[in-house]
């Protein structure tokens, strides 16, 4: 029983030895072909020795066809793996074909087929000695292992020493050289060994209850010692410590290991996913066959490189290396970065920053910048003028409503082709708006030139954009600004072309105009007029005059109507209707408002000194001042600082302003009135108001727009509509002012309709306060 312990101890012993290597090679770097490689090597070797000891125990019904599957299947996976393991140990047959060499390497596994297909040559004789069976194999079996074995004797052998010339010509791999050295003279050391172990007789000791590896077989645990020591003495790749590899395998960052051939020896996730390769596709090869443009010849080197992936797409990478020396041995680190995405949006945005994006020419920023140049040479060289056109597509709007936002910017590009068709190396062209388009001529000459061009741009234009069978006419407005003498400046020239271009369009448009210095700018204009009544309203330029209403029944005055007027030094007396609009669209209005509700608070309170005592004071509120958040706290500091009965105060609102926000009117109403004031409707008949709205919201009068007093001669529909207005409104027990009152006609028919007071030129025009006072004192 102990020599049967003792053999188990003889098989069990290499088969420990050899799986401890395994693992240990296999661990110190996994991600390595080579290590992987050398680990299944031996691993194998360990199942041939278990082998080797299992078959000697088989049963008898099994031992002849287990034994081939068990012993010699493994032996010559052993032999393939070894040839595998030999072309890999150097980059010498990087550029071999892989299934060629896959082919040579693997060429053994032959035998397994043969030998399938042919039982009869597997034939073995089994001779049983105590517990053992010892085979005694056929000769053809015999003969077939014997040249498999010396095949890859004579190719492992080839490999190592073509392998050892590659790196002998190279002074820096001296480590390798030696590492090839020693493991050659392992191969050929336990081939030796094997082939002479095949002639020592198997010693029987112990009556057939000791057994032990054949002598050949030693040679096995030979070659795994001497691979060992190879990879402890000189380690075939530089291995990381436990915290870099963590770094290695999570960074986000492509990491490429390269040899002295810049053949790639190691790859990260982060690499593989960028190329799109698995790593039994990526490794052994050279770093160059990754990139569009080979250029590296083994120096550090840093910039953009074009990569193709494995689906065949360009990507742009940023690359770093640097040389990393290990036992001797020169290898590169590269660190890849992606910026495939980052370079295009910086592309996009460089784009962006001088092109219209829909179009693709030069846009408003790009085109100043160009004019800006121009001007500058002009400067310069003094040469021919310079000028700047200016289209604008008049009825552009019409195809984006009716067709969409798509046709229409197919109509732009459109419109862009054109124009840039006519462009040259004198005339640059650019989008610096929606619907707006500029040029810039630079080598304007005379005016027939000019002309010519621009009667191109308008028969052009004059034609139907036809989408869908749909005509559409789309006409343009031009204008034209030149250098000399309207513009120094890139901003004063587009500006000058932007007004002639406005003033064409406001005369009908389909035409082009120059610049003058006599046009007028409708913007312009506008913000001209905004600033002075900016300063009107600082200077005291706003004045307040009183328009008397008089009472039909007593045909006495009782109340006035307070209307602003600007009394500009520059402009002279200007009208409410040229400067109302504009107050109201820049929002001056508010102000403007605060002002003559004020100034009219006050000149009613004076007038208490002139003996004038029951006489109401009507001041119109637009919609801004209504709705404006703080107007009710406002108008009750007015009265506490004017010290006015607030019943000799009547408020205006018009129609639209009572209903376009009912529930905040009737909130605001109810404030009002509980203050005493009187609210009054202002046009009425021009909205579309109800009596019981206007009654719920506690108005106490309505005043006849002047449109439907003017036509009430005349006009019979005029006629009944005031008549109806006035007899719903004294139903309603609501007081009539009828506005616009010229002649004794119209009075008699609003004093016969029982109209309950009138104001208008018949009875006086506004007044200046002064005037007022001598009116209502005579």
């Amino acid at each position: 029983m102990a020599l049967f312990l003792l053999s188990i101890f003889l098989y069990g012993f290499p088969i420990i030895m050899l799986v401890y290597m395994a693992l240990e090679i296999y661990f110190r770097n996994k991600a390595n072909p080579l290590n992987r490689i050398t680990a299944l090597l031996l691993l194998m070797l360990t199942f041939l020795i278990f082998g080797l000891f299992f078959s000697k125990l088989l049963p008898d019904e099994y031992i002849v066809s287990l034994t081939f599957y068990i012993k010699y299947v493994p032996m010559f996976i052993v032999m393939s793996i070894a040839l595998h393991f030999f072309s890999l140990l150097t980059s010498r047959f990087v550029k071999i074909p892989s299934y060629l060499l896959l082919s040579i390497c693997y060429a053994p596994l032959l035998a397994i087929i043969i030998l399938i297909y042919q039982q009869t040559w597997i034939k073995s004789e089994f001779v049983i000695k105590g517990y053992w069976k010892y085979e005694y194999p056929s000769e053809m079996l015999v003969g077939i292992s014997f040249l498999v074995a010396f095949y890859t004797i004579v190719v492992g052998s080839c490999f190592l020493v073509l392998g050892l010339r590659h790196v002998s010509q190279k002074e820096h791999l001296a480590k390798k050289k030696k590492q090839i050295q020693f493991i050659l003279l392992g191969l050929l050391l336990a081939g030796s060994w094997a082939f002479s172990g095949n002639f020592i007789p198997h010693l029987d000791v112990g009556i057939g209850q000791l057994n032990y590896p054949e002598f050949s077989a030693f040679g096995i645990v030979i070659f795994a010692f001497i691979v060992r020591v190879a990879m402890t003495r000189y380690a075939f790749l530089p291995s990381f410590e436990h915290k870099y590899q963590i770094l290695h395998e999570l960074s986000s960052l492509s990491i490429i290991l390269l040899d002295h051939d810049l053949v790639i020896q190691d790859v990260n996730p982060a690499a593989l996913k960028l190329f799109g390769l698995k790593a039994s596709e990526i490794r052994r090869r050279t770093f160059n066959s990754l990139l569009i443009q080979p250029e590296h010849e083994g120096n550090d080197f840093s910039g953009e490189y074009a990569i193709i992936q494995a689906n065949q797409e360009r990507r742009l990478v940023y690359a770093e290396s640097k040389s990393l020396l290990f036992n001797e041995e020169n290898y590169q680190y590269i660190i890849l970065e992606d910026i495939t995405e980052r370079r295009a949006a910086e592309q996009r945005i460089a784009f962006l920053a001088y092109k219209d994006e829909l179009t693709g020419l030069l846009n408003r920023v790009k085109f100043q910048e160009v004019v800006a140049d121009a001007l500058e040479c002009v400067h310069i060289e003094n040469e021919n003028q310079t000028a700047v056109i200016i289209i604008d597509l008049d009825r552009f709007k019409m195809i984006n409503e009716s067709k969409g936002r798509h046709v229409g910017n197919l109509f732009l590009k459109q419109a862009a082709d054109f124009l840039s068709e006519q462009a040259s190396q004198y005339l640059k062209v650019a989008r610096i708006g929606s619907d707006e388009f500029a040029l810039l001529l630079t080598d304007y000459t005379d005016d027939e030139h000019l002309d010519r061009l621009l009667k191109t741009i308008l028969e052009h234009f004059r034609m139907p954009y036809i989408f869908e069978n749909t005509p559409f006419f789309i006409a343009v407005s031009i204008g034209v600004s030149f250098a000399s003498p309207y513009g120094n400046t890139a901003e004063e020239l587009l500006k000058n072309a932007g007004i002639a271009m406005n003033h064409a369009k406001n005369n009908g448009g389909d035409r082009y105009q120059r610049y003058a210095k006599d046009i007028k700018h409708p913007d312009l204009e506008r913000h001209v007029m905004e600033n002075r009544m900016r300063k009107a309203l600082e200077l005291g330029e706003f004045v307040l005059h009183y328009q008397p209403q008089i009472d039909m029944n007593r045909g006495t005055i009782t109340g006035v109507e307070a209307l602003i007027r600007w009394n500009s030094p520059d402009l002279g007396l200007v009208s409410p209707g040229e400067f109302i609009p504009l107050a109201e669209k820049s929002g001056l209005i508010i102000p403007i408002g605060h002002w003559v509700l004020q100034q009219a608070c006050k000149d009613r309170k004076s007038w208490f000194a002139q003996g004038i005592e029951e006489l109401t004071v009507s001041v119109n509120i637009s919609l801004f001042q209504f709705k404006n958040e703080n107007f009710i706290e406002e108008l009750k500091l007015i009265l506490f600082e004017t010290k006015l009965d607030p019943r000799l105060l009547c408020l205006e609102i018009t129609e639209s302003t009572a209903m376009e926000n009912q529930a905040y009117t009737m909130k605001v109403c109810d404030e009002l009135v509980g203050l005493g004031i009187i609210l009054s409707i202002d046009d009425f008949g021009t909205g579309y108001s109800s009596f019981s709205l206007l009654k719920s919201l506690k108005f106490k009068e309505i005043k006849i727009d002047r449109y439907f007093i003017q036509g009430i001669v005349d006009n019979p529909y005029d006629h009944m509509i005031i008549k109806a207005i006035i007899a719903m409104a004294h139903g309603l027990k609501l007081k009539v002012v009828a506005e616009g009152v010229e002649d004794v006609e119209q009075l008699e028919i609003l004093k016969d309709m029982l109209c309950d007071q009138i104001q208008g030129f018949y009875i006086s025009k506004a007044l200046a306060e002064s005037e007022l006072i001598l009116f209502l004192q005579g």
